[in-house]
C-alpha cells in the first residue's frame, strides 16, 4: 500500500506542477483516464477518511486544541498522521467523496473525531472547574489572573491544576493513544 501512496503523490506533483498539462493530455489520449481516475478515487478515499476524523480529534483535544496552537500545525500533523495510518486500516466505504453519501460520511467522520476530542476535553474541563471550586473554598478567590484562552480571569488554582493534568497527560502517553 506504501507505494500506491508514493505513486499518487508523484503523479499528483507531475499534474500540477510544471508537467501537468502534458501528462494529463498523454493519460488522456492514452485511455489511461479511467483507470487513474480509479486508482485516485481509492488513494482520495482511503486517505480522506482517517484525514476529517484525526483533524476534528485534533480540533476538539486539549493538548493540541488550544487557541494558541497554529492551524497550519494542525492540518500538517492530521496530515502525516493520516499518511502514515491510512495503509494500514481495513476496507473503508466504497463512497465517491462528492455523492451525498460520501457527504454524509464525511460528517460522520467530523462528528466521531470532535466527540473523541470533546470527550477528552471534557475531563481537562472538571479539572480545571475542580481546581476553582477549591480555590474558592480556600479563599483564594482574589488569586486571578487574565487568561488569553478564555478571554478573562481565571483562578490561579484552577489553572495551575488544568496544567497539573495537562502533563500528567503528556507524561503518560495520553497524547501517543489519541
Amino acid at each position: 500500500m506504501a507505494y500506491r501512496v508514493v505513486l499518487f503523490l508523484t503523479l499528483w506533483i507531475a499534474l500540477w506542477v510544471g508537467a501537468g498539462a502534458g501528462l494529463g493530455y498523454l493519460l488522456f489520449k492514452t485511455g489511461w483516464t479511467g483507470a487513474v481516475d480509479g486508482f485516485f478515487f481509492a488513494l482520495l478515499t482511503t486517505f480522506l477518511w482517517p484525514f476529517t476524523r484525526i483533524l476534528a480529534l485534533l480540533a476538539g483535544a486539549p493538548v493540541l486544541g488550544n487557541m494558541a496552537t497554529p492551524t497550519r500545525l494542525k492540518i500538517g500533523l492530521s496530515v502525516m498522521i493520516a499518511l502514515i495510518i491510512a495503509p494500514t486500516i481495513g476496507t473503508l466505504p466504497k463512497v465517491e467523496p462528492a455523492s451525498p453519501e460520501g457527504l454524509f460520511v464525511l460528517g460522520q467522520q467530523v462528528l466521531i473525531g470532535l466527540a473523541m476530542g470533546f470527550a477528552m476535553r471534557i475531563v481537562f474541563s472538571a479539572v480545571e472547574m475542580a481546581g476553582e471550586i477549591a480555590g474558592l473554598q480556600m479563599g483564594l478567590g482574589f488569586a486571578t489572573f487574565f487568561a488569553a484562552d478564555s478571554g478573562g480571569s481565571t483562578l490561579v488554582v484552577g489553572k495551575f491544576l488544568g496544567l497539573l493534568a495537562t502533563l500528567t497527560f503528556l507524561s503518560l502517553d495520553g497524547h501517543l493513544l489519541m
